[in-house]
């Protein structure tokens, strides 16, 4: 039976064991990918360890969990604060340690103070973490493709035009609706729902004449402002990779107001049509629109929530502590 744990845990000879590469550089884009998997991993592996409080106990129990199923090597990441700059995202973790992440979490289990050893409580709890559920994935998936196939959204290829409606328009319009609809009423937004607000955000971007024709740039504004909402409606930010997300979008979103003209007249002319008299700076809409929105409004309702959705806003571009 030791044989066979043992055999589990060993990695596929297909994967590096140490680092990159030699001769291979990161790019800014890699580089951010890696640190938004492993800090959002490790944090949402973290609660399900019920009897560890600190980074420390987290480091003793999985060196005390991976000995009782692999004993003939030596698990010693309390002694090498081997997850110190994991969990920090100074550091990625490699395939080998996800690995045997994956070992002990291949599912949605949680391990309670007085089974830290033993068999785990492999059931999904009652309670979802804060404002988004979390579902049944294990390690390895949650890793690989994110909450709701965030991380899929974000940077694969494949997010664009995979939505569940009959155009662009549709799928924007029920994604509006049910975000707003879904905030003013306290009800949580889901990882699905950031995910199409990247995938809606990030098929409109112009790549190239008809892509501009086709999309809009009204679009553009109405998908930005959805994907800032549903960041915002993400706190606290359990993950602790939501200012990584905004800054990363803000980002793209600076660059086409500076090289695209068009674009931030759109933006001055969208206010116009709310009825509001002066748009925001290119700075101030890049990283929190709502506090525009919510200075100018006339309405009681829009002025909560705009109030409460530039708060969120403005927590969501802090780093998590």
């Amino acid at each position: 039976m030791k044989d066979q744990r043992a055999a589990r845990v060993q990695p596929s000879s297909r994967i590096s064991r140490r680092g990159r590469p030699v001769g291979t550089t990161k790019t800014r884009q890699q580089e951010m990918r890696d640190r938004v998997r492993t800090v959002a991993t490790l944090n949402h592996l973290f609660i399900k360890v019920c009897c560890a409080n600190n980074l420390a106990q987290f480091s003793r129990w999985f060196d005390e969990a991976m000995h009782a199923r692999c004993p003939g090597r030596t698990w010693d990441t309390n002694v090498s604060n081997k997850w110190r700059k994991n969990f920090y995202g100074t550091a990625a973790m490699t395939d080998e340690w996800v690995q045997y992440l994956g070992v002990l979490f291949p599912d949605g289990r949680y391990y309670s103070a007085q089974e830290a050893i033993g068999d785990p409580l492999a059931c999904v709890p009652t309670q979802p973490l804060a404002g988004m559920s979390n579902g049944v994935m294990g390690a390895l998936t949650w890793f690989r493709d994110g909450p709701g196939q965030l991380w899929h959204a974000i940077w694969e290829d494949t997010a664009f035009g995979v939505w569940d409606a009959d155009s662009y328009e549709a799928a924007l319009d029920d994604l509006e609706m049910k975000l707003y609809s879904n905030f003013d009423c306290d009800e949580p937004i889901a990882y699905e729902d950031l995910a199409q607000a990247v995938r809606l955000y990030r098929a409109q971007l112009p790549v190239d004449d008809p892509a501009r024709l086709e999309y809009p740039l009204e679009w553009g504004i109405r998908s930005y402002l959805c994907l800032k909402l549903a960041i915002a409606a993400n706190q606290p930010d359990v993950l602790g990779v939501m200012s990584d997300i905004a800054d990363y979008f803000a980002d793209i979103e600076l660059v086409r107001l500076k090289t695209d003209r068009d674009y931030a007249f759109a933006i001055r002319k969208e206010w116009m049509r709310r009825g509001l008299s002066c748009a925001p700076s290119v700075g101030e809409y890049v990283m929190n629109p709502f506090l525009s929105l919510w200075d100018q409004c006339s309405s009681e309702h829009f002025c909560r929530r705009y109030a409460r959705l530039a708060s969120l806003t403005d927590r969501s571009l802090r780093p998590a502590k």
